[in-house]
């Protein structure tokens, strides 16, 4: 390690910075085009550019002092900066809102931490008149070191803020050589995503006697809540000092991400067992909830830069477009509120005491995780989420598959439309299908059984010469045909195992049930991730290589076409298991005798 651990100790979130303050443009006169010019500044040097960059997908692969003057970077690669190294075919692109990227041991982070050296060399020439110099980064995620000519600037982190280092005494006349150290993961990745709120939440909705039910008043009031962060994100009041600044930021962030949009979404996602008792039913909602998920994300991403732009591209454009979603969202969730209704308690219990029912719901959160560990159809879908988290990671592999076996890897962008589309298209019939033949057992087994036949026969196509891309392609669609169902219907499946919870431990669990879904999506996501890049360093994967070894093609191989196909095996395997309708019916029908 050539570097100290401050990525992992909270109390470093900067060293050798300078205090905070409002981001300016240094000059020497005024200038009104420095807003949208600010490179036109005599006091302002843009370092923008191509750097000389180089991947390790550990930060204990990094073992040279490659900051020093005069390192050997001839194996170094080039990047522009900025940008995003995943866009440029380093490691692979990863999203979550609802789970950790890795296995959670705050504020420890993977040994595996992919990280970036960067290399810029740069000519500075010193003037009288303005005699220090700061050095401005302006987001880099997740943290980073710095270093000039040599010497060890500081370190940040805070992903997307501004780090300012005072280099007065670091730069000389003429060149100047940059290193920057960049890690994917520090121990602010844990403010990336604050799981462990769902747990609570989805407690406190068990435990809720309201006129409005369980989830209803969470799922109200939580979103008043977003709205108002939401907006309060983007109208931080001008007038305060900087550290207050700062402070009203943080708190509007944590409070919209980490209460109340989990206290929503927690919400949410449990109104599928409460609204109905009709699998059908619960199978349409979870069918429609995704389809109009993924339309509303693709109309935000195509509308937003847009209003933004046509507002005058300014802060005070971002707040109003802010504002805009935020009523949007609040007519949208209130309506959607008061547009259902929660069944009355007695509808799912055995009593219609209230005090009875108060006690049987009376447990801890100790309780709950045993009532869900003894419920073996919820460990089933815990386990398939797993498999389907390692799943998509051997897909992402696709990036390297096509660069460096199909010859071109813009081919990876196709293989994921062809993923994609026919998702979307068996999220639309996946209700009638569960209505044709009478439930989701038959439905989930069948479809995913298809699926498993479709990943082999891209397996066959796959190891046709090249690769048979036509077919290819044909075969990964119908696979993804296959795995929609399970998609649209496994809210209803989830809503089904806390059903059975009921009748076998007379306890409700709805909400607790629906917020432990993402453990299984939190471990498959770590392991996912963990066993890509073991299987690549075994396989003697070196990215500075135009031609991979013949190891490296054969893993690319095996991870693209093989594991895939056994993961989607597994998981058929259980669907066929996983007959908690079945389950359910039989005790109901024993209680009536």
């Amino acid at each position: 390690m050539i570097i100290p651990h401050y990525y992992e100790d909270p109390h470093s979130l900067h060293v050798g910075t300078m205090p905070n303050r409002a981001y300016y443009i240094p000059a020497s006169r005024r200038s009104d085009a420095l807003v949208e010019h600010l490179e036109t500044s005599d006091r302002f040097q843009l370092l923008n550019g191509s750097w000389k960059f180089r991947y390790y997908a550990s930060i204990y692969d990094l073992q040279d002092a490659f900051y020093e003057v005069g390192y050997d970077a001839s194996a170094f690669d080039s990047i522009p900066v900025p940008s995003v190294w995943q866009n440029h075919g380093y490691d692979h692109h990863q999203y979550t809102n609802i789970r950790y990227p890795f296995p959670a041991d705050p504020p420890y982070v993977p040994k595996e931490n992919p990280c970036g050296a960067y290399l810029y060399d740069f000519t500075y020439q010193k003037d009288a008149a303005a005699p220090r110099a700061f050095l401005n980064f302006e987001g880099v995620a997740s943290c980073f070191y710095v270093w000039l000519n040599g010497q060890f600037v500081g370190y940040s982190q805070v992903a997307h803020s501004t780090s300012e280092f005072d280099v007065t005494k670091f730069l000389q006349d003429g060149t100047n050589h940059l290193a920057v150290l960049v890690l994917k993961w520090c121990d602010g990745s844990y403010m990336e995503d604050q799981d462990m709120f769902r747990i609570f939440f989805g407690s406190m909705i068990d435990k809720t006697h309201s006129k409005l039910g369980k989830a209803r008043p969470w799922m109200l009031y939580g979103y008043i809540g977003c709205a108002i962060t939401l907006v309060g994100i983007f109208a931080i009041p001008m007038g305060m000092s900087e550290f207050a600044k700062y402070a009203w930021f943080f708190i509007c962030y944590s409070l919209l991400n980490a209460v109340f949009y989990t206290a929503n979404n927690i919400a949410y996602s449990a109104l599928t067992s409460l609204v109905t008792k009709n699998s059908a039913e619960r199978v349409e909602m979870g069918s429609y909830r995704f389809m109009f998920a993924f339309a509303t994300s693709l109309a935000i991403q195509s509308f937003t830069l847009l209003a933004v732009s046509a507002l005058g591209d300014t802060a005070e454009a971002w707040r109003t477009v802010a504002i805009v979603y935020a009523i949007i969202g609040l007519i949208v969730n209130t309506l959607s509120v008061f547009s259902v209704k929660e069944l009355p308690e007695e509808e799912f219990v055995d009593t219609t005491d209230k005090a009875e029912i108060e006690k049987d719901e009376k447990y801890g959160l100790v309780e709950a995780a045993k009532l869900l560990v003894s419920n073996k159809y919820y460990l089933m879908i815990c386990v398939t989420y797993i498999l389907q988290q390692i799943y998509g990671a051997m897909i992402s592999m696709g990036t390297f598959y096509a660069a460096h076996i199909l010859g071109d890897k813009n081919l990876f962008g196709v293989f994921s439309w062809a993923i994609n589309i026919p998702l979307i298209i068996a999220l639309v019939f996946t209700p009638t299908l569960v209505a044709k033949m009478h439930g989701m057992y038959k439905l989930n087994v069948g479809s995913y059984a298809l699926a498993t036949v479709a990943r082999a026969l891209v397996a066959v196509a796959g190891y046709t010469g090249s690769g048979d891309v036509k077919m290819m392609l044909l075969f990964t669609a119908i696979a993804a045909l296959g795995q929609g169902p399970w998609q649209g219907d496994m809210n209803a499946v989830i809503a089904s195992c806390s059903e059975y919870t009921w009748l076998t431990k007379h306890k409700r669990v709805d909400g607790t049930m629906y917020s432990c879904t993402s453990l299984g999506v939190k471990l498959g996501g770590g392991l996912g991730t963990a066993i890509t890049g073991w299987l690549l360093a075994f396989s003697n994967y070196d990215k500075a290589l135009a031609v991979q070894p013949e190891s490296c093609i054969n893993m690319l191989k095996l991870m693209y076409l093989v594991i895939p196909f056994v993961l989607d095996a597994i998981i058929t395997f259980i669907l066929s298991r996983m007959k908690v309708e079945e389950a359910n019916d039989k005790i109901r029908a024993e209680m009536k005798n």
